[in-house]
């Protein structure tokens, strides 16, 4: 490698992960590609393109990932090696889109290639949201939620939109900067003119329209509110599971009953709040007693919990477990309940996106092996996968409130939330745990994702957090009442409930397939046009 290339491989790798949260300089996503489309200009092969590709990406994982491994924390071997892992394998998937677009730009041409990026990078992405494997925390759109006037166009498009518009501004810069080093470029003409026009448009349309939204926010019809209380009660992520439950419940009784002064018509605990299996049968007297609270209070409450599921052996479900000299099978889940006054039905809510490795090895009905020699050394692991999208129902005595909730990992995937949307939420709340990382990046990046499902859905959103941070956001994306990491806290805020459905509401990924599909065509005409060289040749 180079000098001049490794140079323009690391200028590009640093300025997208700096573009990410907690750091506000989204903007420079905008440029952040120009250096890694130059420094592809100057290599022949494929192979050496995608040794400088693969260093700055590798280079964006490490400042936007580094803090997965919980290094900082030193807590747990498998989840270093994991981290570890994770910052030198994840790199390998963004060399897709740059494959295709060195295969379009040879076959067809740079100009067609440079169109055809924006869709390229976003079927890229998309895809990389499906499945066991699927892993959107670093969507290019992400980087702009600290311009909450330039993305609510997202309501159309969802985040993928705002990845396109990141890539166009990209291609165009390059195509301008490159023509003027070549001096192809004359300032006064129609190209140029055309190119300024273009740019301008792209560059400031997205803040015209939010700034027009933004003005005029009566545009979503907002039913009701509703008194919603949050608790981060900041327990070490670590010992509650060595915690006795009869203490645990207690602990968290006592705190809910100070909030409960305050008069909330929901409280909300945490991710895992309760860590074991309270509705085994084997805690029935804890779960009387956290019922009773619940009829006193008057509240009713939502908490994460592990839930488990046993089977008997005809509707035993693949991957489940065994319990150890017994036929009977079960399952754990990573899971959300409530508990409403004077009624004995628990609605429950089992998680369907699971963090890979750390809460379940992918495909782990095909790869046995790896399930049983992969696992974390805290609480449980192999969690099962939740199998519908849950609209809880809160009756507030004259009126219903409908509203759904995800855990943790699962607000990063948009096109899930919207099924929510879907079925009937009238807010939403995200409930996690997000102290496993110490004071580092990934706390920050989780809770500003959380805007973009806001805005996408036109949802307000209700966030616990056990450390933090917990906060209301919403539905333009802007949050209230956050408290910071690792505080004891509870905050009482009032959520505005919406039935109205947004495009991607209703649609949800549509325009990303929209434009996978577009990708696949370029990568098929070049293919054709491939084939058509070899053909002449040959004749």
């Amino acid at each position: 490698m180079t000098g001049g290339k490794l140079a323009l491989a690391c200028l590009s790798g640093l300025m997208l992960g700096f573009s990410f949260p907690p750091i506000p300089f989204g903007s420079l996503a905008c440029v952040a590609l120009v250096p890694l489309l130059l420094l592809l200009d100057q290599v022949e092969s494929y192979s050496k393109a995608l040794r400088y590709a693969y260093l700055t990406f590798f280079i964006f994982n490490l400042v936007t990932l580094y803090w997965v491994g919980g290094f900082t924390q030193g807590h747990d071997v498998f989840l270093m090696l994991a981290g570890a892992a994770l910052v030198i394998g994840h790199p390998l998937f963004f060399l897709v889109p740059i494959i295709a677009y060195l295969f379009v730009k040879k076959e067809l041409g740079l100009s067609v290639a440079l169109l055809t990026l924006p869709f390229l990078w976003v079927g890229f992405e998309w895809l990389h949201s499906l499945g066991e494997v699927g892993f959107p925390w670093l969507t290019l759109g992400n980087t702009q939620t600290y311009a909450l006037e330039r993305i609510q166009y997202i309501t159309y498009t969802g985040v993928y939109g705002i990845t396109f518009w990141i890539v166009a501004l990209n291609a165009i810069i390059y195509y301008v900067y490159t023509k003027i080093i070549q001096n192809e470029w004359r300032i006064v003409s129609a190209q140029s003119a055309s190119a300024a026009v273009l740019f301008i448009l792209i560059f400031l349309l997205p803040g015209i329209h939010g700034k027009i939204v933004l003005s005029s926010p009566s545009s979503v019809v907002h039913l009701d509110r509703i008194r919603v209380g949050i608790l981060q009660p900041n327990i070490d992520p670590w010992k509650k599971w060595e915690a006795e439950p009869d203490t645990q419940i207690r602990h968290y009784l006592q705190l809910t009953r100070d909030l409960g002064k305050e008069k909330p018509e929901l409280i909300i605990w945490p991710e895992t709040a309760i860590s074991f299996r309270i509705l085994s049968g084997r805690y029935s007297d804890l779960f009387r007693e956290l019922k009773r609270e619940v009829d006193i209070l008057g509240t009713a409450l939502l908490t994460g919990f592990p839930d488990v599921v046993f089977y008997d052996g005809s509707n035993a479900r693949s991957g489940s477990k065994t319990l150890e000299g017994m036929s009977t099978r079960y399952e754990d889940f990573n899971a959300i309940m409530m508990i409403v006054p004077k009624k004995e039905k628990i609605q429950k809510y089992a998680k369907i996106k699971l963090v890979p490795f750390a809460e379940r090895v992918p495909y782990a009905e095909k790869l046995s092996f790896l399930a049983q020699t992969i696992r974390w050394d805290v609480g449980i692991t192999g969690w099962g996968i939740g199998r519908d999208t849950t609209v809880f129902q809160l009756d507030r005595g004259d009126s219903t409130t409908n509203f759904s909730a995800m855990v943790c990992y699962e607000s990063i995937y948009p096109d899930l939330v919207s099924r929510f949307v879907r079925k009937g939420a009238q807010f939403l709340v995200i409930v996690t745990n997000d102290s496993w990382w110490g004071k580092t990046s990934g706390a920050y990046q989780h809770a500003q994702y959380a805007i973009l499902r806001a805005i996408e859905n036109r949802r307000s959103i209700a966030r616990c957090a056990n450390g933090g941070i917990s906060c209301f956001i919403d539905s333009y994306g802007k949050i209230t009442d956050a408290r910071d990491l690792y505080t004891r806290a509870s905050l009482v805020g009032e959520v505005r409930l919406s039935d109205e459905r947004t495009f991607y509401s209703m649609h949800g990924d549509l325009f990303s397939q929209v434009c996978t599909g577009v990708g696949l065509l370029a990568i098929l005409g070049a293919a054709l046009g491939k084939l058509s060289k070899t053909s002449r040749r040959k004749t």
